[in-house]
């Protein structure tokens, strides 16, 4: 009668020898790490509990694979101490004793006899393919500073950095400003951008802290073999996995919008190649009035390039500002010249007909939505040589599709940054959706350059055995028009606003006040009274709105 070993055995193809003490990993997963060449002279599965110590005396049998089939053990074999994980194997020598711990809540051991072989996947013998093996795919902010707080940490094991830009990781809010307007064209390598230390990124220097770059897109992932599937059509296999590639910039769908002269700025090669074009242009048009849309119209101006800014809202910065503060900061684009429409759909983006010199290259066909539903919405056109779609990101990473850990908010995380539907699957950055029940949202995603950052933080020490809740007061900033205008915590349009200042006369903090606290502060040019703000934001403690609106009352002293 054949024992599940046999047929385990049977069922997988021949591949790859490995000598006696040697290991490797199968990224098919366990129950298909091994198969005999030849006759299986003994088979063998053992179910262990957690601590409990399985001893085998010196040359009790003949050379072993002994594979992990589930849960973690610690094994004293052929001299040396290894700990092994669901899927990795290890052929021991004959003569030598055996010592099996289970460390995990309980594990199963697969065992069979002499002639065995390995399956084995990117296999180098040179590396040590025992040790844990984090991937993180996305190689931008988040990423690559996982990848660097791994290695500050002391992580043990491999990592691989997966991401189609052949860049260093890099900061991204300089793209929408001064990677614009810089009087020389900006290059990464020579930029402040990268991630520091630069250095880090130098082969030797990631060849020496393990870490391996993949500059390939990931496009599938089989949760249950833990393997990723590449754009080259190459798998790799992992034990945990962080997803850190940040948001697509959304073209809306709009017919038109992969005409050549038709901008999305999300990389440094795009910010480079709409830093050309505003070079060689007489108009600029841009959908979306967010923070990306008016920081290049801001850039534009300086530029001498006229802006249109179309935008489907009532408010700009409608995600970001109280509505006072958007009326503010719309007054003052529009003192500078930018045409800002609200309330605007753009239908499409055609080729100008019959141009004459002089004439733009696009016309982006605009309806406006009607104030009321019995008036006919007006339609008009804008013309322009060239057009940025800022309009949102989608954050849904698309390798994720079909998986069931992923959906329209990104990748919902616990307060570890950890997937409740994986628990090998951890998220940062733009792409992290840290679940909060309590909250009226229901969770909370950050698209900040301070999260970035900080979150990185929090899933290194998570990999590494020291996970913390992570807990982060929104902050962001943009700078506009000469303006630094910082946002706290996240303002809501049906907040009471309190206004320390007059905006546009000077340093101004307006501050959202629901049920007696304050919830969020928006500071322009007063960047000094950050630290006091997030602290009313962060402690939720009850204010006196008179004294709150009290200049003669400093906020530090609020605060204490």
């Amino acid at each position: 009668m054949n024992t599940r070993a046999d047929n385990l055995a049977n069922d997988i193809a021949p591949c790859t020898s490995v000598e006696a003490g040697e290991r490797w990993r199968d990224p098919h997963a366990a129950s298909q790490t091994m198969r005999a060449q030849g006759a299986l002279l003994t088979t063998e599965f053992a179910v262990f509990k957690p601590s409990e110590v399985h001893d085998e005396p010196a040359g009790a049998r003949g050379e072993e694979v002994v594979a992990i089939l589930e849960g973690q053990f610690d094994i004293d074999a052929a001299g040396e101490h290894y700990r092994l994980v669901a899927g990795e194997a290890i052929l021991i020598p004959p003569r030598e004793p055996r010592r099996f711990t289970c460390v995990g809540t309980k594990g199963v051991l697969y065992r069979a006899g002499t002639r065995a072989c390995g399956r084995v996947m990117n296999h180098d013998p040179s590396e040590p393919d025992h040790l844990e093996h984090v991937v993180v795919v996305g190689a931008g902010h988040a990423g690559g500073r996982v990848v660097q707080q791994l290695v500050s940490l002391g992580f043990a094991g491999r990592i691989t950095l997966v991401g189609d830009e052949r860049h260093s990781p890099y900061e991204r809010p300089a793209l929408s400003k001064e990677w614009l307007t810089s009087e020389t064209e900006p290059t990464l390598a020579a930029s402040p951008i990268v991630l520091a230390p630069a250095a880090f990124w130098e082969p030797s220097a990631l060849r020496d802290a393990r870490v391996e770059r993949v500059y390939e897109r990931a496009v599938a992932l089989d949760p249950a073999r833990r393997m990723l599937t590449l754009a080259s059509g190459k798998h790799l296999s992992f034990d945990r996995l962080v997803v850190a590639t940040g948001g697509a910039p959304r073209d809306g769908a709009i017919p038109g919008a992969k005409r050549p002269g038709v901008h999305l700025l999300r990389t440094v090669d795009d910010s480079l190649a709409l830093r050309r074009a505003l070079r060689e242009s007489r108009s600029l048009a841009i959908i979306g009035a967010g923070v990306i849309g008016m920081e290049v119209a801001s850039s534009a101006l300086d530029l001498g390039v006229p802006v249109t800014v179309l935008e489907a809202g009532d408010r700009v910065l409608a995600r970001c500002l109280p509505p006072v503060m958007s009326e503010w900061l719309l007054r003052e684009h529009r003192a500078r010249g930018v045409h800002v429409e609200l309330g605007v759909t753009v239908e499409a983006i055609d080729e100008a007909e019959e141009r004459a010199s002089g004439d733009a290259r696009y016309v982006v066909r605009c309806k406006a939505l009607a104030a009321e539903q019995a008036q006919a919405p007006e339609t008009f056109d804008v013309a322009a040589d060239t057009i940025l779609i800022a309009i949102g990101v989608d954050c849904a990473p698309a390798f994720l599709a079909g998986t069931g850990l992923a959906g329209r908010q990104g990748v919902d995380v616990d307060e570890t940054c950890r997937s409740p539907n994986a628990p090998w699957l951890y998220a940062v950055g733009d792409v992290a959706h840290v679940l909060d029940r309590a909250s009226e949202r229901g969770g909370l995603r950050q698209e900040t350059w301070r999260n970035a950052e900080n979150q990185a933080l929090a899933v290194a020490q998570a990999l590494t055995g020291h996970a913390q809740p992570y807990r982060e007061t929104p902050w962001m900033w943009t700078d506009q028009l000469g303006n630094n205008i910082q946002v706290v915590g996240q303002p809501d349009p049906r907040d009471e606003v309190v206004l320390r200042g007059e905006p546009g006369a000077g340093p101004c903090t307006a501050l959202s006040v629901r049920d007696g606290r304050v919830v969020a502060g928006v500071l322009v040019n007063a960047g000094r009274e950050r630290r006091f703000v997030e602290k009313l934001v962060a402690s939720a403690m009850q204010v006196d709105i008179g004294r709150l609106a009290d200049p003669r009352t400093s906020l530090k002293e609020l605060a204490a």
